[in-house]
């Protein structure tokens, strides 16, 4: 008798258990750490685009297909390749024009305005192995979303 009951009330807590510890609270549907996971990598690969633009279409960068989108004529590119003692680096700025209504719109990239300054800083040859190629924005900003970036 004894073992019956050992075994009924052990059968009880299997299932009691199973039952009551697999309940799912609510759903989880937040999907804003995804949505600005997928703008900051898409932003990083635009900023990217916009300095070896920059660097192929100022003969900096040569390469035989180039495939990297054209800036828009509200963008200005100022490059600095003369290395000296006092400042070994070069550099190439984009700034985006910030005097229109919301800053330089984008149409040839993705119909996004933009308003701030890209600078990208190298020591050596542009993209030879070794070369540090070190990128950052100031006061950057898509479509009023502020983006910074160094890397």
């Amino acid at each position: 008798m004894k073992r019956n009951f050992l075994k009924l009330f052990l059968v009880s807590v299997l299932i009691g258990a199973a039952f009551s510890s697999c309940q799912r609270d609510k759903n989880d549907d937040d999907t804003s750490a995804a949505t600005d996971n997928f703008f900051a990598e898409n932003e990083s690969d635009r900023i990217y685009d916009a300095v070896n633009s920059s660097a192929y279409e100022n003969g900096i960068y040569k390469i035989e297909d180039a495939d990297y989108a054209l800036l828009p004529s509200c963008a200005e590119v100022y490059l600095d390749t003369i290395s000296d003692s006092a400042s070994p680096e070069k550099s190439i700025t984009i700034v985006f024009d910030t005097t229109m209504s919301g800053g330089c719109l984008c149409s040839s990239w993705d119909n996004k305005y933009r308003r701030g300054i890209i600078k990208a800083t190298w020591t050596g040859m542009y993209r030879d192995p070794g070369t540090v190629i070190t990128i950052t924005t100031h006061n950057y900003y898509v479509n009023d979303n502020k983006f910074d970036y160094t890397k």
